[in-house]
């Protein structure tokens, strides 16, 4: 479930990454989406956050869940600010492999 927690965590972030306006990369279909529907993905960032917070808290107490979301939330911020302009530059295979690699490791939960 903390696994899943952090998905969401990442999902409520990359989805904030999509509709800013002031970060310059070459955009792909996804970001577009969502750029032209700021109101609707910063709803959705925070139900995901919200979701996360919850997925988190019911492995661990809540006061625990609030301080790693603390934790989390600001550390997949600076991940994804960092390598989302790689992105364009990896091919696709590499991509395939990352998110076989999340499926397995959601699987031995």
């Amino acid at each position: 479930m903390i696994s899943l927690g952090v998905t969401f965590y990442f999902v409520s972030v990359y989805l904030l990454y999509a509709t800013a306006k002031r970060v310059e990369y070459r955009k792909q279909a996804f970001s577009i989406y969502w750029e032209s529907r700021p109101l609707l993905a910063k709803g959705l960032s925070l139900l995901f956050a919200m979701a996360g917070t919850a997925l988190i808290a019911s492995r661990i107490d809540i006061t625990s869940a609030l301080l790693s979301s603390l934790l989390i939330w600001p550390l997949l911020a600076s991940i994804v600010v960092l390598f989302a302009p790689l992105l364009n530059k990896l091919r696709s295979v590499y991509i395939v492999l990352a998110l076989l690699a999340l499926l397995i490791g959601l699987i031995y939960l």
